[in-house]
């Protein structure tokens, strides 16, 4: 069950950071901003009481462009769906907000992540070399995002 995340996911979610990801992670801190700012929207994919996975997506008041910021989704939970539904319950959260194009950035050597998103529909716009901690580069993806279309409603 998707659903926003509240305060009570604050372990769950520092632990899933850190078993998905080696570097340039979010902070116990970091998530409680993320879930209690007007700015960002933060998802969880919760299973049997446990969140497999989450997805935060960042809202400036100035823009009509939506960012995602993370998404992780347990090892035990890949492959089954569950990166995709975030995903499009992100676009729906960014399309309920006025927003009309999602943008991200994927570790250049992540390539079931950028399978995942080109098959949603994301295209490849820029390549920024060293922007993670580790030195790799990001492949900046977009979508054009329409009201009813690949998303949840």
């Amino acid at each position: 069950m998707i659903r926003k995340a509240d305060t009570s996911d604050l372990e769950q979610l520092v632990a899933l950071e850190e078993r998905s990801f080696e570097s340039d992670r979010l902070s116990r801190d970091s998530f409680h901003h993320l879930i209690t700012s007007g700015s960002a929207e933060t998802l969880v994919d919760v299973r049997d009481g446990r969140v497999v996975a989450y997805v935060v997506v960042l809202f400036r008041s100035s823009s009509t462009t939506a960012r995602l910021y993370s998404i992780a989704v347990s090892e035990d939970s890949r492959g089954g769906g569950v990166g995709r539904s975030l995903v499009e319950a992100a676009e729906s959260a960014a399309i309920g907000r006025g927003r009309d194009e999602m943008r991200l950035e994927i570790r250049e050597d992540n390539r079931a992540s950028s399978a995942l998103f080109e098959k949603l529909g994301y295209t490849r716009v820029a390549l920024t070399d060293n922007y993670y901690e580790d030195g790799m580069s990001a492949v900046r993806y977009a979508k054009i995002l329409e009201k009813g279309k690949g998303t949840r409603a």
